[in-house]
């Protein structure tokens, strides 16, 4: 079952993938409501998704494989998250990394005008969560700035 992410004044009620972990119980409702509106608590549908992590093993991966690609497979082949879970961190950082290779048709359907405005998007997503530093150990910093400097040069 999906974790429910909504601040107690909200009727809706917001969703993050099972194998995705959740902020941490402790957060703020205001910050989980700035989150969700900066687009941070929100993974793209599973085909953008396959998408990006298509692009960012293929393009990306080879030259920084700095996170165990077994286990991000594993954790996303299964939607009820009996495989384990990513950080959301991770996941939109990879997401990000994908973005830059994916095709077009592929974003402008998601409602990205162009490659520079999806990847811009994203970005905003990883900088926001990496503000609230939101489940980071020092070895994942490292792998999301090196990731992070080699493909900003473009946006």
């Amino acid at each position: 079952m999906p974790t429910v992410l909504s601040p107690p004044s909200r009727p809706v009620q917001r969703r993050l993938p099972a194998w995705v972990k959740p902020p941490s119980a402790n957060l703020d409702p205001d910050d989980v409501e700035y989150l969700w509106k900066a687009g941070a608590l929100t993974v793209p549908e599973e085909a953008l998704r396959n998408e990006f992590l298509t692009c960012f093993i293929e393009w990306v991966y080879p030259w920084t494989p700095m996170v165990d690609l077994r286990n991000v497979l594993e954790a996303m082949s299964k939607e009820d998250g009996s495989t384990g879970q990513l950080s959301l961190l991770v996941v939109q950082a990879i997401m990000f990394a994908g973005a830059g290779f994916a095709n077009l048709s592929m974003l402008q359907q998601a409602g990205f005008d162009t490659r520079k405005d999806a990847k811009r998007q994203l970005f905003r997503r990883v900088k926001v969560l990496w503000s609230f530093t939101f489940l980071v150990t020092k070895c994942l910093g490292l792998l999301l700035i090196e990731i992070l400097t080699s493909l900003t040069a473009s946006l």
